[in-house]
């Protein structure tokens, strides 16, 4: 299963919807399959979409029920769209706890080959190097578009 997923995580760099586009088609053509992520707001969320655009399966590991209920309702519109559009979810607690979305970062480590990443997350980061994952960091100074 690994061999085809690409799990997106946030970190502190704002990338902008175009470049990742881009990078959905490079994973697409590099044999990537699916983009798994928790559907964080922001760059994971955006991640989402542009694979799904870019004609990828997208894999919601949900950390915990109610993740979006304080967003705005646009925000939760976009989290719903994309669990209805997702090939599979998996939901991780039905409540807040302090190690829930430890577990949904676990699962996605687990589950794919190339780790994506806005920018530095050295936990993440140092986590993929000891699974042997392969690393995408991405950096943008142009095109920021907060979402």
């Amino acid at each position: 299963m690994s061999s085809d997923i690409c799990s997106v995580f946030s970190g502190n760099a704002i990338v902008s919807e175009a470049e990742l586009s881009e990078v959905m088609q490079s994973l697409k053509c590099k044999g990537i399959k699916a983009v798994a992520s928790s559907c964080e707001r922001g760059f994971p969320m955006t991640a989402l979409s542009a694979a799904y655009k870019a004609g990828l399966d997208m894999i919601v590991v949900i950390p915990y029920e109610g993740q979006a209920e304080s967003w705005s309702e646009e925000l939760r519109r976009r989290y719903l769209d994309i669990q209805l559009k997702a090939s599979q979810r998996f939901m991780i607690s039905e409540e807040y706890t302090a190690e829930c979305g430890l577990l949904a970062d676990h699962m996605l480590l687990q589950m794919c080959r190339i780790v994506l990443i806005s920018g530095e997350n050295s936990r993440i980061q140092t986590a993929a190097r000891r699974l042997e994952k392969d690393i995408i960091v991405l950096n943008s100074d142009v095109n920021v578009r907060v979402i």
